[in-house]
């Protein structure tokens, strides 16, 4: 059961553990293939839909192995990365990955691969809203070349050296892709769009950005008060889904209007 539960076993084998009746229903209605069930009284087999179980294997075992087995109970200390089919994540997506292509571990130069040839790449931007505030920029740079240039937004390349220098900061700001930033709120969602969350504490790469260049994509940032740092990736990536699946429900709905009258 360690084993399974494991990354590597989920890589090797393409098998995920499931807990619970939610993850287990959601999972069979969305076509998955389920090969063994563990389970330790009668009555909890009775939740599930028995008819999507006939060549199931089932193991009963005592109910404090089960409990052992279990993730529910988080032990204390730290943790690195989360792997997208993680239990904790899984039970936190309830249900979603059954119903979403997830494509994992994607290197830079093939994930246009995975974009047509017409899809906008937008990136979430977490630095000063500068076409609100132009005093932010830096001297050499007009309010109307309204780009970011927080060097906290943006990670620099793995072999540039680290300096204390303004003058080399100001240099790798300035030769950055030029990709114009507005306010999420502003129309930017279209039927082929991709958006690029950078991490919290590294932010974007310059992969990122010179993808977002090349589709002609902008840097959208969510207004936020001030005093306040930053979103956490999660609930900026909600913020922005949610803008602009209302932005194309809204343009569909314009369109209609248009076309009755």
């Amino acid at each position: 059961m360690t084993i399974a539960k494991s990354k590597k076993f989920r890589d090797q084998h393409g098998k995920i553990l499931l807990e619970g009746r939610r993850l287990i229903t959601d999972a069979l209605g969305a076509g998955a293939r389920l090969e063994t069930l563990f389970f330790s009284n009668m009555d909890s087999l009775k939740e599930l839909p028995l008819e999507k179980l006939k060549d199931v294997k089932f193991i009963k075992v005592k109910f404090d192995e089960i409990k052992m087995w279990s993730d529910l109970v988080t032990p204390q200390g730290a943790l690195g990365c989360v792997d997208v089919w993680e239990p904790k994540v899984l039970r936190a997506g309830m249900g979603a990955h059954f119903r979403i292509p997830v494509v994992s571990n994607l290197e830079w130069e093939v994930v246009p691969n995975y974009l047509s040839t017409s899809t906008c790449v937008h990136v979430a931007d977490h630095s000063c809203p500068v076409a609100e505030n132009p005093s932010v920029l830096p001297e050499s740079l007009s309010p109307r070349d309204q780009r970011c240039t927080s060097p906290h937004a943006v990670r620099k390349p793995i072999e540039s050296e680290e300096s204390d220098s303004e003058d080399e900061e100001r240099a790798f700001l300035l030769s950055l892709p030029k990709v114009d930033i507005q306010g999420c709120y502003q129309s930017w969602a279209r039927e082929q769009t991709a958006i690029v969350i950078g991490g919290e504490t590294h932010g974007l790469s310059l992969e990122a950005l010179l993808l977002v260049e090349k589709t002609r994509g902008k840097r959208l940032y969510i207004p936020m008060t001030p005093g306040v740092d930053s979103l956490n990736s999660a609930m900026a990536a909600c913020i922005l889904l949610f803008e602009g699946r209302r932005q194309l429900l809204f343009e569909a709905a314009t369109a209609n209007r248009t076309e009755m009258s």
